[in-house]
């Protein structure tokens, strides 16, 4: 399988697409009016406690932060003295955005947790080579959370890693730095983190400095794969992706060998609906359940999420369309849960919520 990285800057847009044989995979998308704050690491400082939500925190832009209760690394803030939060999700409507004190700084291998100790591992982490990959981590200064890629990447190619997050961190709080210790995560930085698999090229069409000097600094195994792209046709356009990628923003998710998705998001839930078309329930519920699991990562699909599969009267047919599901969704690097399918063929899905819908961003 061939694995590629595309970085483009157009439009107010800078977009990252992971293809995998020629197949959209993953995307991450700036919007450049709109930033994302997640994963920004600011210097704030108490503004008022609301009873029942928490402390309101002022940012060195003017804009406010909520620190729930249940964020709090401690009982209170220092009383009109700086506070380092992270921001974890951002402003949404009248909603503030939410921080924590809890700061997280992740890697492609592993997340550094400065105020914490110890190592501990994904969940998805085979039992094999956990402890030798904690004797390395062990003597580094604060937490480490160990993800899933690190169980096949080079011993030493983690260590380099865990130790560029903690110099990093180290400079940041001891250096004479501004309000915003460390802005949030690009796109290009956020799909490398999240892609456990390695890439086998990455063409940026602009930009290409700015992901060289971090890959020289966290990834140095990257750094001969990446490549300024310099054709005349855009990057997007040349690849196909720029359909791809507008078709995200559609209900309607054709399956290959013929029926359908329609996926429709409302304010509580995401409703997906799988239609059959002249085929088999089996077969139609078998494509959609690896479908399903694509869509809801390249939509950045949150929360909780239902699924009406075309009911079958075989619990040995309904089993195996649960098995299938599972294991579309362990290949996701962001969690889901789920539950088992009733007899309607309905399941019910919650997904980890990270950054904007592409709907959304688009818009």
């Amino acid at each position: 399988m061939t694995r590629e990285l595309f970085v483009d800057l157009t439009d107010g847009y800078r977009r990252a697409a992971l293809v995998e044989d020629g197949r959209l995979c993953a995307i991450e998308i700036d919007r450049l009016d709109r930033p994302s704050e997640v994963g920004a690491v600011h210097r704030a400082l108490p503004d008022h406690h609301r009873p029942g939500l928490g402390h309101f925190l002022k940012l060195a832009d003017g804009s406010r932060a909520l620190l729930g209760t249940r964020s709090m690394a401690r009982p209170e803030p220092v009383p009109n003295g700086p506070l380092t939060v992270q921001i974890k999700s951002d402003a949404v409507g009248d909603k503030a955005a939410q921080a924590s004190t809890d700061i997280s700084l992740p890697g492609r291998f592993v997340i550094a947790l400065p105020g914490s100790d110890g190592v501990r591992f994904s969940r998805r982490f085979p039992d094999a080579g956990r402890s030798g990959l904690a004797r390395l981590l062990l003597p580094l200064t604060g937490g480490w959370i160990v993800r899933t890629a690190a169980a096949s990447a080079d011993p030493a190619l983690v260590l380099h890693e865990a130790r560029a997050l903690l110099e990093g961190w180290r400079a940041l709080v001891q250096g004479d730095t501004p309000s915003l210790l460390l802005p949030a995560p690009a796109a290009p930085q956020r799909l490398l983190t999240e892609t456990p698999e390695s890439i086998d090229r990455i063409e940026i069409e602009h930009g290409a400095p700015a992901l060289l000097a971090w890959a020289r600094t966290h990834a140095p195994d990257l750094v001969e794969r990446i490549h300024s792209y310099r054709d005349p046709t855009p990057l997007f356009a040349l690849r196909d992706l720029d359909g791809a990628i507008e078709a995200l923003t559609q209900p309607v998710v054709p399956l290959a060998g013929g029926g359908r998705l329609v996926i429709e998001t409302v304010t509580a839930l995401t409703a997906i609906d799988v239609d059959a078309g002249t085929r088999s329930f089996l077969d139609a519920n078998l494509a959609a359940a690896d479908e399903i699991a694509r869509q809801l990562r390249l939509r950045h699909v949150g929360g909780l999420i239902v699924v009406d599969f075309v009911s079958m009267r075989s619990a040995r047919d309904r089993s195996q369309v649960e098995r299938a599901l599972q294991a579309a969704l362990a290949r996701d690097p962001v969690e889901t849960q789920m539950l088992p399918m009733s007899k309607f063929g309905l399941v019910e899905l919650a997904r980890e919520r990270r950054g904007r819908p592409v709907a959304e961003l688009l818009a």
